[in-house]
């Protein structure tokens, strides 16, 4: 695979239509707005649109949004940092058109998040705010374009990776070596075992 055309790290990625796509990090100076997609039949890299904010560290969720009765795929780019602030904003690249839009603000501003989707709406949890490591987690709905807060995790995470798996969310690690995950219909997590320390 052909390098980045920027070196960049705290990036966040998402794969739409077979390309991937890189939002965002840090260059070892500053934090980036760039964004590069790769397409593996060329093993190009470009770039596209650029992020409104300069972000690292934020999550990042791929979703299928509907505007006006036609299906779009875009990738949300949540929360994160520029070095100076970190923020609670999103942004909603449309993979169709290459535009960037605003959402709706998350309930709490942090960075080093884990985010994923479930049945086309998008979870966030742990991270940092810039005072402390995080436990909470909100859901993001695109048709209301609005957060709602869940029910908290166990413990604070940052640096947490969030995945999910036949409609289970998974929250793996983040400076913690339990492995819990969440079920929607029992509306609270659960720890299912931990992780080896080696």
């Amino acid at each position: 695979v052909s390098p980045l055309i920027n070196k960049r790290s705290a990036l966040g990625a998402a794969v739409v239509y077979d390309r991937l796509y890189v939002c965002g990090g840090y260059d070892g100076i500053s934090s980036l707005s760039s964004v590069e997609v790769f397409n593996p039949s060329t093993n190009r890299w470009t770039l596209t649109t650029a992020m409104n904010k300069q972000r690292s560290a934020a999550g990042i969720a791929v979703i299928d949004n509907y505007i006006y009765g036609n299906k779009k795929k875009c990738f949300a780019v949540i929360g994160g940092h520029d070095g100076m602030s970190i923020f609670n904003s999103v942004e909603r690249f449309n993979v169709d058109s290459g535009e960037w839009q605003t959402v709706k603000s998350m309930c709490t501003k942090r960075c080093r998040l884990g985010a994923a989707t479930v049945r086309g709406k998008i979870y966030v949890c742990g991270g940092y705010d810039g005072c402390q490591f995080l436990k909470s987690v909100e859901v993001y709905e695109p048709e209301k374009d609005e957060w709602s807060p869940l029910s908290p995790m166990h413990l604070k995470r940052s640096r947490v990776s969030l995945v999910s798996n036949a409609g289970v969310l998974y929250a793996i690690a983040g400076f913690v070596i339990i492995f819990i995950y969440f079920k929607k219909c029992a509306k609270q997590w659960n720890i299912l075992n931990k992780l080896l320390d080696v």
